[in-house]
């Protein structure tokens, strides 16, 4: 199918097609320019915290790797922790490290490296996993037949973004989730069950919430990628016990029960808890000192997020043809449903676009063309960015348009959400 949503002149389809190769060059070198402006002068801020606890592991510190500060939540507690940063040459205190202890060993090697050297490194490593993630983003796209064209729209919607680029800045490992989300994707629809689920495993390991897709297979009855992914979860947490003994395990799941019933209100939380917390509170709104909601939002939060998921749950169990649009779902709900969600996660964001695009557009149900236009908006919403402590010197702190251009991600996640399940629930996705 060749681009049946150009308009009929010649020249206007010749136009159109131009500017979306321009905008695609200007996307990919836009992108580049960033980099490189990242690796002179990042500081890596998250990666610190990955380099930390690789250095206190490779000193057998592991009772250190497991600290926060009570009154900040975006600080360490452990003097040691701080000292390497030091060492390492950082002014910053390193963030917390609340990842299971076998997480650290990608970073083990880049530990004979400097920090500014292993930072540079582990950015090239990134870049490499968002390159590979190109040729499986390839054909979750139908539209159009012609492979430049299919490229340029590929292209123009992944690295125009500010979550990708605030994810490299971080030297966060969110670009490598990004590209096993699209490996899963492209082995489960292919029905390479068992190595779906092996790679389900491993992410479900590195970030709780994509455990979801293993509750979304299950439902589905697809039982070998449920099984798979389980194995491997138990496999790699009986390796850790075994790597880095039992006390330091139980350090991690004593940090997570004392975060867990806590929520932060920090701008660049954008969970439905922190965009309610942001409506419901005065004066500091990008603070990162956990809190609780008060009753009435925490009811609120509850009733939504339970109805979301029984909603999605009563749509994961209709034997319709709907893959696509179902994961796109659980992207949404990885995103959404839990109560920190960074960001820079939301560069995942690319796959539910691309798939609730190339839906309308193969469907062409009535009104197709002004959905795409509200998708691109809401999406266009999640890429901007807004620095939020200039915007506060501004507009006052209980300023609701300010607290709703520090929510933008969550609202334009949201409203591509919405769309997905009114997707789901008016038409089938065909093949």
């Amino acid at each position: 199918m060749d681009m049946i949503f150009l308009p009929n002149s010649v020249k206007e389809r010749v136009f159109l097609r131009i500017a979306i190769y321009l905008f695609a060059f200007f996307s990919v070198v836009f992108f580049y320019r960033n980099v490189i402006g990242i690796v002179k002068y990042s500081t890596g801020y998250d990666f610190l915290s990955y380099y930390t606890a690789a250095q206190l592991i490779k000193n057998g510190y592991y009772g250190e790797i497991y600290t926060i500060d009570p009154q900040n939540a975006n600080e360490v507690a452990s003097p040691l922790c701080k000292e390497i940063a030091r060492k390492a040459g950082i002014s910053n205190i390193p963030t917390p490290f609340i990842y299971p202890p076998i997480y650290v060993l990608p970073f083990l090697p880049l530990t004979v490296y400097s920090f500014q050297t292993a930072r540079k490194i582990w950015i090239a490593v990134c870049a490499f996993f968002m390159l590979l993630s190109l040729p499986l983003l390839y054909p979750m796209v139908r539209f159009p037949e012609k492979p430049g064209l299919k490229l340029s729209i590929i292209l123009s919607v992944t690295f125009f973004s500010y979550p990708l680029l605030y994810s490299f800045d971080l030297g966060q490992t969110t670009p490598v989730i990004f590209f096993f989300l699209c490996l899963i994707y492209y082995l489960s629809d292919h029905n390479y069950d068992k190595s779906a689920g092996i790679f389900l495993g491993l992410i479900s390991l590195m970030k709780i919430s994509p455990s979801l897709l293993i509750l979304y297979f299950f439902l589905k009855k697809r039982e070998k990628i449920v099984l798979t992914s389980l194995t491997t979860i138990f496999f790699l947490g009986l390796v850790s016990v075994l790597v880095f003994g039992v006390p330091v395990h139980l350090s991690y799941l004593s940090i997570l029960r004392k975060l867990s019933g806590f929520d932060l209100v920090a701008w660049n939380n954008q969970s439905i808890s922190a965009f309610l917390l942001r409506m419901g509170t005065h004066g500091d709104i990008l603070k990162w000192q956990p809190i609780i909601l008060k009753f009435p939002f925490n009811l609120f939060k509850l009733t939504i997020l339970c109805g979301i998921l029984g909603y999605s749950i009563k749509l994961w169990r209709n034997n319709s043809p709907s893959f696509p649009m179902e994961f796109s779902l659980i992207i949404f709900l990885i995103l959404l449903l839990p109560p920190i969600s960074w960001d820079h996660y939301f560069c995942f964001l690319v796959i539910p676009f691309l798939i609730i695009v190339d839906h309308l557009l193969m469907t062409e149900a009535k009104g197709y063309i002004y959905i795409i236009g509200f998708a691109c908006l809401a999406y266009l919403l999640t890429i901007m960015r807004i620095d939020a402590y200039v915007l506060f010197q501004q507009l006052s702190q209980d300023s609701w348009i300010g607290k709703c251009l520090v929510s933008r991600i969550f609202l334009g996640a949201s409203l591509l959400c919405l769309i997905t399940l009114t997707l789901l629930r008016k038409q089938k996705y065909t093949k």
